[in-house]
């Protein structure tokens, strides 16, 4: 499975199975519960972390937790941010390998001194109220919540003169694209028009200007990935493909009457990623991209909502005849 970073900056790699390392004689980084082989002549085939420190925020998420993972893989020393009250479960089975934080990243103090103390190498910034369909029914609480704790970091990073230390990622979304996305025939490029249609959108797209804007005005090194739909375990139902799956697991327990599987539009095609294969090359891309850097990270493959589902029907012994689903 090849994952494609386009545009503005390009990172080759190769991700295979751990079985075939010995014959492509490539490295291996290790990210989450899957390889990712890097060839020798990538920028991302050699070990960055020893001695380096990285301050996660979002670290309890999916796609923080597994970008942790890559980080201690390649020796940096963590950092996390968890919200007082945050669930620990994503982050249990290598928590004794990090330092977490509690902080409230809507609190520019408090945020000031956690960099203060912490005195980060890289910041990878995935906080945010990332739930596309919530933004619509709380509009102020995404867009207060996703803005702030952006500018925030970087003020903070600022105002501690870290400009020539600090480089920070921040996570954009694809659904900075939003109607752009009809006006392409296949991928959309990172020069398409940003005209989001949610307000999580509308913050994510913020977010970025935002981010661009301390890099040109204040000399702070910035690089944003724009997310496509990335999966992997520790995913929540409010993704399509995550509550599919807890659908399917409720059938085969018996505890889902009738065996009916609930959907919306099957119709759509979306770009889709394993996080655990793209996690390594979020924190190389952190690294070694030039400031200012925007880039679609994605498998550069679409699917339907409906293959996708077939497949995920199939694999269960439990589906039978009986069962189907609600159009």
């Amino acid at each position: 499975m090849a994952l494609v970073l386009a545009g503005l900056f390009s990172l080759s790699c190769w991700l295979s199975f751990p079985s075939a390392a010995g014959d492509l004689g490539q490295e291996t980084a290790r990210g989450g519960n899957g390889d990712t082989y890097f060839e020798a002549w990538s920028p991302c085939h050699d070990m960055r972390g020893r001695g380096q420190r990285a301050l996660v925020t979002g670290i309890t998420g999916m796609l923080g937790s597994h970008v942790a993972e890559a980080l201690l893989a390649k020796g940096y020393e963590v950092h996390g941010v968890v919200r007082p009250r945050s669930n620990l479960r994503n982050v249990a089975t290598f928590q004794a390998l990090i330092q977490l934080h509690t902080a409230e990243l809507t609190d520019p103090w408090r945020v000031l001194r956690l960099v203060k103390k912490v005195r980060p190498d890289y910041v990878f910034h995935f906080a945010a109220q990332a739930f596309n369909s919530l933004s619509y029914e709380q509009p102020a609480e995404t867009l207060s919540t996703n803005m702030l704790s952006t500018l925030h970091l970087l003020e903070a990073v600022r105002e501690l003169g870290l400009q020539n230390r600090t480089k920070v990622m921040v996570a954009g979304s694809s659904t900075v694209y939003g109607a752009s996305t009809e006006e392409w025939d296949g991928p959309v490029p990172e020069d398409a028009s940003m005209k989001p249609v949610s307000p999580y959108g509308v913050s994510k797209a913020a977010c970025e200007l935002l981010a661009l804007s301390y890099a040109r005005a204040h000399g702070l090194q910035v690089v944003i990935p724009r997310f496509f739909i990335h999966l992997a375990p520790r995913g929540v139902e409010a993704l399509a493909l995550h509550d599919f799956a807890r659908q399917v697991a409720l059938v085969e327990r018996g505890l889902l009457d009738p065996p009916v599987l609930r959907h919306g539009d099957l119709s759509t095609r979306r770009d889709i990623t394993d996080i655990v294969d793209s996690a390594p090359v979020v924190v190389c891309l952190t690294e070694v991209a030039p400031s200012g850097t925007v880039v679609n990270l994605g498998s550069n493959v679409s699917y339907s909502i409906q293959q996708l589902l077939h497949e995920l029907v199939a694999l269960s012994p439990s589906w039978g005849e009986a069962s189907g689903s609600d159009e």
